[in-house]
């Protein structure tokens, strides 16, 4: 993950290993967000918690310890039937950032 401010830099360093014929194409791209009422933003404030490549969550922890989780991936839960992606990630960022939780 990278501040907003550093994006293309990073773009630029990274654009001579592109793979794709296409050379306008970036690599990495800022990651947008949609809300459950539809808006849209940037997400540019957020934590990165990763277990693989494919692994991950962005998530924001509010002053009052709560995790909101902005965006996940699901890759590699699909042997664990009707689980709530969302809560499954939520509980594991919760137990590591604070493990003295009574969960």
């Amino acid at each position: 993950m990278v501040s907003l401010g550093r994006v293309r830099l990073v773009q630029e360093f990274f654009r001579p290993l592109n793979p794709y014929s296409n050379t306008d194409s970036e690599m990495f791209k800022v990651e947008d967000h949609a809300d459950h009422d539809g808006f849209t933003h940037s997400l540019s404030n957020v934590l990165f918690y990763g277990i693989s490549s494919k692994g991950y969550a962005l998530l924001e922890i509010n002053d009052a310890s709560i995790v909101t989780i902005r965006k996940h991936s699901s890759h590699g839960l699909g042997h664990l039937e009707g689980i709530d992606e969302e809560e499954w990630w939520r509980a594991i960022i919760e137990r590591n950032y604070y493990p003295n939780r009574v969960s």
